[in-house]
């Protein structure tokens, strides 16, 4: 996992997915462990929110793509990974998380 963290700032993580729907597919997850982004603080979701709009701007220099997908998924309803209550950095992890993926026309 570790090989795959692009960006660490104080309240998320960014890195590659390890199953991309594209070929370059980023996620953004808190670094508190919860299972809706509501047990989060206000400050920890502008976090994650800040962080992916520091991804969108990073990815916009490297690949100029046209637009991006970005989806967030909030609970274990929505297919995410097992919440637990600690970082293991295995398939176990937030039950939220924000996805950005590069788009290109054609």
């Amino acid at each position: 996992m570790r090989d795959r963290i692009w960006i660490e700032p104080e309240h998320a993580i960014e890195f590659a997915d390890a199953e991309p729907v594209a070929d370059i597919h980023m996620i953004v997850v808190p670094r508190k462990h919860v299972c809706t982004i509501h047990q989060l603080s206000v400050l920890e979701q502008k976090a994650i929110w800040n962080l992916v709009a520091e991804v969108r701007e990073r990815l916009l220099t490297g690949l100029a793509p046209d637009s991006f997908v970005v989806g967030f998924s909030d609970g274990l309803a929505t297919g995410q990974p097992t919440c637990t209550t600690t970082c293991t950095w295995s398939r176990a992890g937030p039950a939220i998380r924000q996805n950005a993926v590069p788009a290109y026309s054609g």
